[in-house]
């Protein structure tokens, strides 16, 4: 293996949107796809450089490690926005065509009855009620950031989609070791206790965080092209 590998993630599909409604999910994917390729080829050349002053290139220093951390927070990011731009733009559309759709808004409405009574009544009573409950639908949806793999459960309900192949409830689930990566970095500094004294940071390695951004650009690609063939 090359002391200096390039860590890389997997190309993009070929086909990502034929619809308007997941172009511009597409065009965020696109940019947070070459967000955390670019933070990888900094690394590289980071340690290119060691190289060339002669310096040992086996341990990361803490800037290097920094880099692996913002690859994390970035494929994050992207799907963060990515998957709320899918919603935002394409929920409208197949509600009116795609009956799996409905079966999860008129869940959300059972659930509001339910738990929220006086909301349910103003926004089901007022004038424009469809709209006024589809925008309180989406925002149910898009106001926080996705941070565990139920959310993910949750956006593919929302948008329709099979809950086969890599969409099974089983395959999300494999996503909360990078949910909890992310949540790590950003609301922890990745720090952790070890005992008495000044907390350390965890250790981040290149291929398992090369594989947790990829497995999390990937699965955002997924729910683009399975949106689009939705539409």
């Amino acid at each position: 293996m090359p002391a200096n590998r390039l860590l890389e993630l997997d190309p993009l599909p070929l086909a990502l949107t034929t619809h308007p409604e997941t172009a511009g999910a597409a065009r965020r994917l696109v940019g947070a796809h070459d967000s955390v390729q670019g933070l990888f080829a900094t690394l590289q050349a980071a340690r290119q450089q060691k190289i060339l002053r002669g310096v040992s290139v086996r341990r990361l220093e803490h800037g290097e490690v920094d880099l692996l951390r913002a690859a994390i927070v970035f494929a994050g990011a992207g799907l963060d926005a990515v998957l709320k731009q899918l919603v935002r733009d394409a929920l409208t559309a197949l509600l009116a065509s795609h009956p799996a759709t409905k079966t999860s808004l008129n869940r959300f409405v059972v659930e509001m009855v339910r738990g929220e009574p006086k909301k349910a009544q103003r926004i089901l009573g007022a004038p424009s009620a469809d709209t006024a409950l589809r925008a309180e639908y989406v925002d149910s949806i898009t106001k926080g950031s996705l941070q565990t793999e139920k959310d993910l459960r949750a956006v593919r309900n929302a948008l329709g989609i099979a809950p086969s192949g890599v969409f099974t409830d089983a395959h999300l689930a494999t996503f909360a070791d990078f949910f909890i990566a992310r949540n790590e970095i950003v609301h922890e500094l990745d720090l952790q206790a070890s005992g008495p004294g000044i907390p350390t940071r965890r250790a981040r390695k290149m291929s398992p965080v090369r594989d947790l951004a990829n497995e999390a650009i990937d699965i955002t690609a997924q729910f683009v092209v399975a949106t689009d063939a939705l539409l």
